[in-house]
């Protein structure tokens, strides 16, 4: 009889439920918005413009006949909506890719590099762009959005004259668009130091050569 009652209670408990396994995702986006703007006090119209067309993404400081001129990329990737809402991103890493020699502006490539006769300090800083929505067709140098240097990160001086790649860890920023995706406006890629002689330039989303377009993949947890 007890072994009955025991066999009895035994068979009403519950069965444990192993909690869920993580799952792990990862989003890949390959079709990015961008534009650079430029400015030359040669040409006041330069300002109101913008390279949107451009098969490369530029950061540049220089002169034309003898003038100042300089050039900020703008990037934005519209899949960052798609983290699904409670992950966690677990890392988020924009990649950036040559160009190579055949480019509009400027025609001298990286101005870093071994022999250079240019200054070779073209780092760049990547930060998130934080004041208003933007298009490729309408930003300009004199409508851009203002940035906030908040998780701002480096890409280190160029090594070479036209093949030089990047990959730039922007989870930290990621991180602060999704916590409010409708505000998600994008980054700035500009030099750290805008002085003359400078220039680094990258692939962009209009390149013909689909390999070498800008790219951000996130990986997260759910």
């Amino acid at each position: 009889m007890f072994l009955l009652l025991v066999s009895s209670i035994m068979s009403c408990k519950k069965e444990e439920i192993p909690p869920a396994e993580p799952q792990n995702g990862q989003i890949t986006d390959s079709a990015a918005l961008d534009a650079y703007v430029a400015f030359w006090d040669g040409d006041a119209s330069w300002a109101s413009g913008n390279g949107d067309w451009a098969e490369e993404l530029s950061m540049t400081s220089w002169t034309n006949n003898g003038l100042p001129m300089g050039t900020r990329s703008f990037i934005k990737f519209t899949k960052i909506s798609e983290v699904p809402e409670g992950a966690t991103v677990s890392s988020a890493k924009l990649y950036l890719y040559p160009k190579g020699s055949s480019i509009s502006n400027p025609l001298n490539g990286n101005s870093g590099y071994p022999g250079s006769p240019y200054s070779t300090d073209n780092a760049c800083m990547v930060e998130r762009v934080i004041d208003e929505d933007w298009n490729e067709e309408g930003i300009t140098w004199n409508n851009q959005p203002g940035v906030t240097s908040t998780n701002a990160v480096l890409i280190p001086a160029s090594n070479s004259q036209w093949d030089y790649s990047a990959e730039v860890d922007v989870t930290a920023m990621v991180k602060s668009i999704l916590q409010d995706p409708s505000k998600n406006f994008g980054f700035r890629i500009s030099l750290l130091k805008e002085d003359i002689y400078r220039c680094l330039i990258f692939a962009s989303a209009e390149n013909v050569n689909a390999s070498v377009r800008p790219k951000l993949v996130i990986e997260y947890q759910k």
